[in-house]
């Protein structure tokens, strides 16, 4: 009987906490999704970042103002396909809202604020009408912080990473250790949401690329692409697995620059001498889109497709702005068909078999040459007008028969 009676009573506070944390409604209208400002608003932003963090040390400041804070959420929104998710720099503190939908027509009202102190923020959350102590939501971070400790990371502490923070005239002033490039906190920030190839064996197949490139030099991104699969010969779909991400990751180094090996942790610093000037890869006889297609590649081999593919969306965003090349729609099908590859190299089902897809590779079937036919340098308005956002139905439609386009030709990984 006494179980009974505990097991009763946990169950009550299980529906009253549930009770208190989802909703039946949002409390936050829809977002929308990014803008090209707020995509450039957002580059702008990480650049700033990542300029701290590799500033001389001891220590360096970032400032964000209100409309970063939007444009950072909205980037994330789109990319995580969550379409209530907002952020802003106030007078006195900065927050980030969401509102999630779960099962049986529930939401998840979630809100948290970070509060001015002289080191890591002051933490305060709530989700739907549950209030989470404060000590619990930085408990939360720090654990976070120690779980990227145990698969490697050098990280320091909350308040030796984040060494002041302050909202000043509505815009967030932060100060933070550097240089912390070399813990890790930027090159392998691609570890924390994804897998990244293995770093030391990317280096190498990057370098024995180099080799076989300076040995006989070629223009196609398709040999770099079979000359990488030549190079392994995994024995189980897992070991083909880790042996696609490093290979494309190696050749998206080769179309890109060793900065891509970010997507290997540290591949970039192993490479020594084989980095040099070499002459640039291409696809359908254009270099922009041999990078486009090997980083989409490489992206999805580690990022994931949803990331990658936004990734893909906000840098034609931002190529349509003034100054800029224009939105160019033969770029997605570059990026489409280099993610479709990715995908394929890490599926457990296909990826032992794929290899030899990937190692008898041409170009016209990375891209077929119809697709460098779309419309380019299109201007923002242009876009606006006629395709309104890229989480429209018109652009879902555009990029459905870019993909139909792909599969129609027998593109490498499209079906």
């Amino acid at each position: 009987m006494r179980t009974r009676a505990v097991l009763l009573t946990l169950a009550a506070a299980l529906v009253l906490l549930s009770m208190l944390a989802f909703e039946i409604a949002p409390k936050l209208p829809e977002t929308g999704a990014p803008t090209a400002r707020q995509v450039r608003a957002g580059q702008e932003s990480f650049r700033r970042l990542r300029d701290a963090l590799a500033a001389p040390p001891p220590e360096a400041e970032v400032r964000f103002a209100d409309a970063d804070a939007r444009a950072i959420a909205s980037l994330a929104g789109n990319a995580l396909h969550l379409r209530r998710v907002d952020a802003e720099v106030s007078e006195d503190h900065a927050s980030a809202v969401a509102s999630v939908p779960l099962p049986l027509g529930l939401w998840a009202n979630a809100r948290l604020d970070a509060w001015p102190t002289g080191g890591f923020p002051r933490l305060t959350a709530q989700v739907g009408n549950l209030p989470v102590p404060g000590f619990l939501t930085r408990f939360g971070v720090e654990t976070a912080l120690q779980l990227l400790r145990w698969r490697g990371r050098d990280l320091p502490a909350l308040d030796g990473l984040v060494r002041g923070f302050a909202v000043a005239d509505g815009v967030l002033i932060m100060t933070v250790k550097s240089p912390v490039i070399t813990t890790g906190v930027v090159d392998n920030l691609v570890g924390i949401v994804s897998a990244p190839a293995d770093p030391a064996r990317t280096a190498a197949i990057y370098c024995a690329l180099v080799a076989a490139e300076v040995a006989a030099p070629q223009s196609d991104i398709a040999l770099h692409l079979a000359r990488a699969m030549a190079l392994g010969t995994p024995a189980s779909g897992t070991a083909a697995i880790a042996e696609n991400r490093a290979a494309l990751v190696a050749v998206s180094m080769m179309a890109v620059g060793p900065r891509a090996g970010r997507l290997a942790s540290d591949a970039g610093k192993r490479i020594g001498e084989c980095s040099q000037k070499l002459r640039q890869p291409q696809l359908a006889r254009r270099d922009d889109l041999a990078k486009h297609w090997a980083l989409s590649a490489a992206l999805g081999a580690t990022l994931g497709g949803d990331v990658s593919e936004a990734m893909g969306n906000w840098k034609e965003l931002s190529d349509s702005l003034p100054g800029g090349s224009g939105f160019s729609f033969v770029d997605v099908a570059a990026d489409r068909a280099g993610l479709a590859v990715g995908k394929a190299a890490i599926d457990p089902a296909r990826a032992l078999a794929f290899r030899a897809d990937m190692a008898a590779a041409t170009n016209a079937t990375l891209l077929p040459l119809d697709a460098t036919v779309l419309a380019e340098g299109v201007s923002n308005d242009a876009f606006k007008e006629r395709y309104g956002t890229i989480e429209s139905a018109d652009y879902r439609a555009m990029t459905g028969r870019i993909d139909a386009l792909l599969r129609s030709r027998e593109v490498l990984g499209s079906r």
